[in-house]
């Protein structure tokens, strides 16, 4: 064998081992790139099965507190609905206590006239008597004088 047989047996066992390496290495990439891929879709569906799941799980766990809830707010409603009657009752209630409050207003203030009145009058009669008083005690005294100037 010559040396340019040598050098083409070696060649192409060079080529052979080259082209298994290379044909072993982008299968080792294809299958490792392949893997990932699997790996990321399926870490997704199951994250996607495990947040449905859950949120149906947590559904039907809150469905009991929702319908509490529910009820509360409608008693709530009627609640405010009989607060509002209330409360309108007490608007006219405090219309009638204002209306009350002014009467009464007005019935002092006609106290306190009646009370500067019947003091005037207290003074008229005071006066009169003691005019009334005065004028008999001076016709008295008149009678008195009379019946001495008579008997004299």
């Amino acid at each position: 064998m010559d040396m340019n047989e040598l050098l083409s047996a070696i060649s192409n066992m060079l080529e052979q081992t080259l082209e298994e390496k290379l044909e072993q290495k982008l299968e080792e990439k294809l299958d490792q790139k392949l893997e990932e891929k699997l790996d990321q879709k399926l870490e997704e569906k199951l994250d996607r099965k495990l947040e449905e799941k859950l949120d149906r799980k947590l559904d039907q766990k809150l469905e009991p507190i929702h319908k509490r809830l529910d009820s509360m707010d409608i008693r709530f409603d009627r609640i405010e609905g009989r607060l509002d009657h209330v409360e309108t009752r007490l608007d006219s209630m405090d219309i009638r206590f204002d209306k009350v409050e002014s009467g009464l207003s007005a019935v002092k203030a006609g106290q306190l006239t009646m009370q500067k009145k019947i003091c005037e009058i207290d003074r008229t009669v005071n006066d009169t008597y003691q005019l009334a008083l005065d004028a008999f005690g001076t016709s008295t005294e008149n009678r008195q004088w009379l019946k001495k100037m008579q008997e004299a």
